[in-house]
């Protein structure tokens, strides 16, 4: 038998994220740059997800630059103690500029992103997340 047209939704999921603009601010020669620790059970922001009992099951981050560099992720069980557990050196971009992407899904409760610059300062720069309740 053959699908017709429709507007079901038949097999189609949505969830919902939240999404940080986490910095677009240029950094100099060897510069680090570490974001915000955030809490994966998102149930300390007014900008949780649908329900505080719903928790981030994916975090992507990105960064893309003008430069080469390093973006990295750290985890922590206390929000004080850091471990450094994914780590991408920026890819050449067709067209200029250089790229890294990370995804993770959570194992501990706190996640923070972070790049480190290269030997060129950079003269364009955007690092960003988003948690996923997948």
């Amino acid at each position: 038998s053959a699908l017709t047209a429709g507007t079901a939704r038949n097999g189609f999921l949505a969830s919902s994220g939240i999404w940080f603009d986490d910095s677009s601010t240029n950094l100099g020669v060897g510069a680090t740059f570490t974001g915000t620790s955030r809490d994966l059970t998102v149930t300390a922001t007014a900008t949780a997800f649908a329900n505080a009992a719903t928790f981030a099951q994916e975090l992507v981050v990105s960064a893309e630059s003008d430069q080469t560099g390093t973006l990295w992720l750290e985890v922590s069980r206390d929000n004080t103690n850091w471990r450094r557990v994914k780590s991408i050196a920026t890819a050449a971009v067709t067209g200029g500029g250089f790229y890294a992407e990370i995804v993770h899904r959570p194992s501990w409760r706190y996640a923070r992103v972070g790049f480190t610059n290269g030997g060129v300062a950079q003269t364009r720069f955007a690092i960003g997340s988003i948690l996923k309740a997948i």
